[in-house]
């Protein structure tokens, strides 16, 4: 059996699909058919790999008998024709071995080469087969499923390979009698070169002391040394040190018959000194008469695949590192939800891990009252596969709870399903606290805007109800505006948690007084005022400095100003008295500021206030409760 053609052809598509996954299951299997004992074996591997590989919904083997297709194997979801003998002439797989020519058929139905009732039985919409053996077939491999339009190109190409490999196995093995009984003695060298040089793979024969005996071309060119110079060397003089000590034990068993094959991955020494990662299997050929004869070795170069893995261990590794030293709590998860890492942070704040008693249940973590509703979209994102959004309080290994931004994203794998689920933990327990705070500042600021508009709509009204000059009423309401606003300065520079007494009385009168601050004379203790007290005392000195400048103690040039505080049974009694001033007179009616001191101070400061108009001047007294202790 000549298999140069095949071995020629598969090479390229070796090369292009090596270390994909599909190459990865093609190389099992041409493990498997180099130790299969039997044609029946054989063929129970190459249908069962069909199905595998091409993702079919059956498989068969068929042999040649003469002018017989005989369907000797099948691997399929229902019955096919296993058993079965057809004329090559009314049959696909005998068109295939005829014409020496894979064939793929998108739709049975639409072509005439298809004995349409043999098919209607069968499950069977399209189809592909590959003869086995490029030059004079004598089986065909077939590949079928349910569905019209699933024998592609590239599915063919594949499934030829795999009839080759079947082809090489059977050859190398001698296993069928058709093999047996075309096989002439004068061809067996030629044949056995062709397969040996032209294999898509590399391959070695050894002798018992290590020495290569024989390399194929394709071993030259991954150990990167002339066949010459390899047949002076042992296998040892390639092999990385850290690899030899593995290799040599595995051999030894071989040898000694423990084991009958055996395969790993290891590494060769270049003739340039560096490493190239291969896939070895090596078995113990004998001769006739069942003694050791050599050693083969097939070796497959997965450099490209230890790259990418090396790659993807380095990244791992960097995620990893990122994961945990960053200052948030992580946790991943399999597909099912199972947590099986955590970060440093996590174990810090929880003090548990997934390998901790119970694991990480979600009673031991989540805030009792939002366990249900966190596990209720928890499952709902298994379930749907969307990503999950909550703020929910972690118990901390001390039993407290702080408040957490959780965020929990799916990870896709190759096949596009979800793989596992990636988490982070986001404390925003401070943020919350600020936003309430925040919260409070606003419906604080809100309740003050609120009150000084209505502080000004009083200060307008009662200016405006009395005025009879308007430009007379427009400077009235200008200068109470500004004593208000003097008294908002002076609690604004205090956060607006209050004032002292003696500062609102300095700011208030400071504008009266500034020629002759002597003749106001100040007195009393340290009394610290709340926000409302402090203006509504502001507004009630304006006035009466006002009244004191335009009509009282403080229009003439002799007059003085008393004023003075004490505490008296849990108040604070405020005197106001005007001296030296021109004689008083008590009004006929009452004005803004007799209101404000009779009638608003009362509300606001919780006490009395009293005017008298003496003759010899104005004399206020206000009274403010001060706060129980």
């Amino acid at each position: 059996m000549d298999l140069s053609d095949e071995l020629a052809a598969a090479r390229p598509f070796a090369q292009a699909t090596a270390g994909t996954p599909e190459a990865a299951r093609l190389i099992a299997v041409i493990r498997q058919l180099a130790v299969a004992p039997s044609l029946a074996q054989t063929m129970e591997i190459v249908t069962r790999a069909a199905r595998d590989l091409l993702h079919a919904d059956g498989a068969t083997f068929v042999l040649r008998d003469g002018d017989l297709c005989h369907y000797a194997d099948e691997d399929a979801i229902a019955p096919l024709w296993r058993g079965r003998r057809f004329p090559l002439d009314a049959c696909i797989s005998g068109w295939c071995m005829r014409r020496n020519q894979a064939v793929a058929i998108a739709d049975i139905y639409q072509d005439d080469r298809i004995p349409h009732d043999a098919y209607r039985p069968t499950f069977v919409r399209s189809l592909a087969l590959a003869p086995v053996r490029r030059r004079e077939p004598f089986a065909a491999v077939g590949a079928y499923w349910s569905q019209p339009g699933e024998a592609t190109p590239d599915r063919l190409e594949l499934l030829q390979m795999l009839a080759d490999a079947s082809s090489l196995a059977i050859s190398v093995a001698q296993l069928t009698p058709l093999a047996e009984a075309r096989q002439a003695a004068d061809a067996a060298q030629a044949r056995y070169r062709a397969v040996f040089d032209q294999a898509a793979v590399g391959v070695a024969r050894g002798g018992f002391d290590g020495r290569f005996l024989e390399v194929n071309a394709r071993f030259c060119e991954i150990v990167g040394y002339p066949a010459a110079e390899l047949l002076d060397r042992d296998f040892a003089h390639l092999t990385h040190p850290d690899d030899l000590a593995h290799c040599l034990a595995k051999t030894a068993a071989l040898m000694a018959g423990e084991i009958p094959t055996y395969s790993m991955e290891k590494r060769y020494l270049r003739r340039n000194g560096e490493p190239v990662w291969v896939d070895l299997t090596v078995s113990l050929a004998r001769d006739s008469d069942g003694s050791a004869a050599y050693l083969i070795a097939v070796v497959v170069d997965i450099s490209e695949r230890k790259a990418a893995e090396a790659a993807q261990k380095h990244r791992a590794e960097e995620f990893f590192a990122l994961a945990e030293n960053v200052p948030i709590l992580c946790w991943m998860a399999y597909a099912d939800g199972q947590i099986y890492w955590c970060n440093q942070r996590w174990r810090e704040y929880t003090g548990l891990g997934p390998d901790s008693p119970g694991g990480l249940a979600e009673k031991q973590i989540v805030d009792p009252e939002m366990l249900p509703m966190v596990r209720w979209r928890w499952a709902r994102s298994l379930k749907t596969g969307l990503p999950f959004e909550m703020i929910f309080p972690l118990r901390r290994h001390d039993g407290t709870y702080r408040s957490f931004l959780t965020r929990i994203v799916p990870i896709l794998g190759e096949n596009g399903r979800i793989s596992r689920w990636f988490a982070s933990c986001t404390d925003v327990a401070d943020q919350q606290e600020q936003e309430e705070h925040l919260r409070l500042l606003l419906n604080e600021l809100n309740h003050r805007v609120k009150n000084i508009m209505a502080t000004v709509q009083s200060l307008a009204a009662q200016t405006l109800r009395a005025a009879t000059d308007p430009q007379e009423a427009f400077t009235r309401l200008e200068s109470r505006l500004l004593g208000l606003s003097a008294a908002h300065t002076i609690l604004t520079e205090h956060n607006w948690e209050g004032a002292t007494l003696a500062e609102v009385v300095a700011r208030t009168l400071a504008p009266f007084v500034m020629d002759a601050p002597q003749r106001v004379r100040v007195a009393g203790d340290e009394v610290w005022l709340a926000p409302a007290a402090a203006v509504a005392l502001s507004l009630a000195l304006h006035e009466l400095a006002t009244n004191a400048v335009k009509y009282g103690a403080l229009s003439g040039d002799q007059g003085q100003v008393e004023l003075a505080w004490t505490r008296r049974q849990g108040e604070l009694v405020i005197s106001w008295r005007e001296t030296g001033g021109p004689a008083v007179v008590k009004p006929t009616r009452r004005g803004f500021g007799s209101r404000l001191i009779e009638c608003s101070l009362p509300r606001e400061l919780g006490a009395p206030s009293v005017l008298r108009f003496e003759p010899e001047g104005l004399v206020c007294q206000v009274g403010v409760a001060l706060p129980a202790g």
